[in-house]
């Protein structure tokens, strides 16, 4: 007794695998992009609420200068290296100087001694945090729409 199969549509799945073997690269790597890309968008945010001016001295770089971007085969989140130090300082007492931009400061909001007691910008964990929590939903949504573009 001999059994037959007969299987109809292999050219179809075999164009079916090599669609997603083209696609899923693309899709993981255009995932990392989106999730750099939100990270970049989160220190930003992050960098506004803790009372950091976009038009300061400093906080003008941070704002223009964090971007996404391609570093071999990953992305990263660059930002100014001010940005961090703002994040990770110690506190710390600081002199206030003649003619310096945080005597000015000093003066506005009323302070009368010559050492001002400065405390780190938490931002850049806070922004972390947010890109974390939000990395596995963007990275399953570009693989997604990775394998939908793959079954065309």
């Amino acid at each position: 007794m001999v059994i037959v199969i007969e299987v109809k549509g292999i050219p179809a799945v075999q164009k079916m695998l090599k669609g997603v073997e083209r696609e899923l690269p693309r899709g993981a790597q255009r995932g990392l992009q989106r999730i750099a890309q939100f990270g970049a968008r989160q220190v930003m945010i992050s960098a506004q609420r803790a009372g950091l001016n976009p038009s300061g001295a400093s906080g003008n770089s941070i704002f223009t200068n964090t971007r996404a971007q391609k570093m071999g085969d990953d992305w990263v989140v660059v930002t100014p290296i001010q940005s961090v130090y703002q994040d990770q300082m110690r506190p710390h007492w600081v002199t206030i100087r003649k003619s310096a931009t945080l005597t000015k400061w000093a003066k506005q909001h009323g302070y009368k001694s010559w050492h001002i007691y400065t405390k780190p910008h938490p931002f850049l964990a806070h922004a972390k945090q947010v890109t974390g929590r939000n990395a596995k939903p963007i990275m399953e949504r570009e693989i997604n729409l990775a394998m939908k573009r793959a079954h065309k």
